[in-house]
């Protein structure tokens, strides 16, 4: 059981305040560490944990048939993911998450997730937010890959998260955006990043 004040500080951010409602997570929840490469869903996978990021940097990923990466999105501390597209309609996830820096996280069972949502009305609004955040998150990509040039996606995504950029390899960056890792490295020599 998770009586760490890190993960209650997490769940009091969320709005999760009801003792109770803390502990029915709390009491399943354990910490769980991953090292870089380390993957926490398997591509294809219908995952059963549900995790809460204390500390590191973790990506979802594509790939195609010639594998080729493609970052569908990255998280870090604070952030939580769980499958969601499992989760809603019961299918294989067609990426992987794998950790990119040494991770420390908190890993929740999903049927204890859920049942806690039908049992407090905040996990409730929990899981309301947190698909609405997913859902901007989305359109911010949406939007960030379908309206700019090249060298706006940079722009753009150096101004919005300047630490994130700072810690993820050229590499992962180039496929978040849809570049090479050569145009990205031109796009930022040209804009002296």
């Amino acid at each position: 059981m998770i009586v760490d004040s890190t993960f209650k500080a997490l769940l009091t951010r969320y709005q999760v305040t009801d003792t109770e409602a803390q502990q029915a997570i709390a009491k399943v929840t354990k910490k769980v560490d991953f090292n870089p490469g380390q993957v926490l869903y398997p591509l294809g996978c219908q995952p059963s944990f549900m995790y809460w990021v204390e500390k590191g940097l973790l990506r979802s990923v594509f790939y195609t048939e010639s594998g080729k990466e493609f970052s569908k999105e990255f998280y870090w501390e604070g952030d939580v993911f769980l499958g969601i597209r499992n989760l809603l309609n019961g299918e294989p996830l067609p990426y992987e998450v794998v950790a990119v820096e040494q991770s420390h996280c908190f890993q929740t069972p999903l049927k204890n997730y859920n049942l806690a949502r039908q049992a407090f009305q905040c996990w409730q609004q929990f899981h309301q937010g947190f698909l609405e955040a997913h859902i901007l998150a989305k359109e911010f990509k949406e939007e960030l890959l379908l309206l700019n040039s090249n060298e706006q996606k940079v722009v753009r995504i150096y101004e919005t998260y300047p630490e994130f950029v700072s810690r993820v390899p050229g590499t992962l960056l180039a496929s978040y955006l849809g570049l090479t890792p050569v145009s990205l490295s031109r796009i930022k020599k040209r804009l002296g990043l």
